[in-house]
């Protein structure tokens, strides 16, 4: 009997001798120096992390998820200089709002991989037949007007990058203002085959060519029988007046500071012009009894061609020229330099 319960005392001490050793073991993360030997070890899987261009990643380890001995370290993955690029589409620009180029960005790190790059509004509209039937508007901004087209009179094809419309009140004969645009050169015409927007030549307030149109074509504004007093607004992408291009009942006249060539009869009578310095040919007849407006200095202004009688010179030579044949005659020359804007009297010359 003694000995039965002798075996039955040590059958207990064992298991809490055991209860121990695994208790002591399943602490040994929170303790130091510490024998895991007899731990009965359940080994884990610690899942690789991987690394992207926004944070570092990690290798595949493995650890025991009683004691948390660590059989397989973790080491580090250094970030990645590759991105996961995503299209950032191109948005089309508009007469009314302005568009951006295709363009990208990293979807991990928001980078931007191409950036979008600002598209300036457009300055072609597209234009509707308004429900009175009498106008037009554009579907994009809303702006009305009385007549548009392409500049040289074609529905559709022929020069089509050139277009005009026409705004005002064309019954009243009131407020009629004509706007050329579009990109590149102006189609050229004749006095018997002028522009679409002739008929409206005689009682335009203002006429504007705008940025884009590079030359102002034979006769587009021919209409010496104007009535109305014409603003006439000139954009800086034009380089070239040709023959009969303007004129109308322009009272002073600005060219656009890219001006090259003003070929001959290109202007009729005005009463002063402000030329700029990129002027190279300046073909009027012959320098008059308006007042000329130069940007540069008399050595510049010197050097500009002129055409006169059917001979191309130099203004310094034609100067010459007038007084060997008559002193007089220079006084009807009426020229300011290195003037900022029309009617900058400052630097009179002659």
């Amino acid at each position: 009997m003694k000995l039965k319960t002798f075996y039955i005392i040590s059958l207990i001490a064992f298991t809490l001798f055991s209860i121990s050793l695994i208790s002591s073991c399943s602490t040994k993360n929170n303790q130091t120096n510490k024998d895991t030997s007899a731990c009965q070890h359940i080994i884990v899987t610690d899942k690789a992390v991987t690394a992207t261009c926004k944070e570092s990643g990690l290798t595949e380890g493995s650890h025991c998820s009683i004691c948390n001995e660590v059989f397989v370290i973790q080491n580090i993955i250094p970030k990645t200089t590759d991105h996961i690029s995503v299209i950032d589409p191109a948005i089309p620009a508009t007469c009314k709002n302005s568009g951006l180029t295709e363009g990208s960005h990293c979807s991990v790190c928001n980078v931007v991989l191409v950036e979008q790059k600002s598209i300036p509004k457009t300055n072609y509209h597209n234009f509707v037949l308004s429900q009175n039937y009498t106008s037009y508007n554009c579907s994009s901004c809303g702006l009305n007007v009385i007549q548009h087209g392409n500049a040289d009179g074609s529905i559709s094809g022929g020069n089509n990058k050139i277009k005009y419309y026409i705004t005002g009140d064309f019954e009243n004969r009131k407020n009629i203002e004509i706007v050329v645009y579009g990109t590149g050169e102006m189609p050229d015409f004749s006095k018997t085959d002028p522009p679409q927007w002739h008929d409206f030549l005689y009682d335009a307030v203002t006429v504007k060519i705008e940025e884009g149109i590079t030359s102002i074509g034979k006769f587009a504004f021919y209409c010496p029988e104007s009535i109305t007093y014409c603003n006439f607004v000139m954009s800086n992408t034009v380089k070239i007046i040709k023959t009969g291009a303007i004129n109308l009942n322009i009272k002073n006249l600005v060219l656009g500071n890219s001006v090259e060539i003003v070929e001959s009869n290109a202007i009729g009578d005005i009463n002063a012009i402000f030329i700029p310095k990129s002027v190279k040919k300046l073909y009027l007849d012959a320098l008059g009894n308006e007042s000329y407006f130069y940007e540069g200095t008399l050595d510049e202004f010197y050097q500009i061609e002129m055409y006169v009688y059917n001979n191309s010179i130099s203004i310094k030579d034609y100067i010459e020229y007038i007084k060997s044949v008559d002193e007089n005659l220079i006084s009807n020359i009426h020229v300011y330099i290195q003037a900022k804007y029309i009617f900058d009297t400052s630097h009179y010359w002659r």
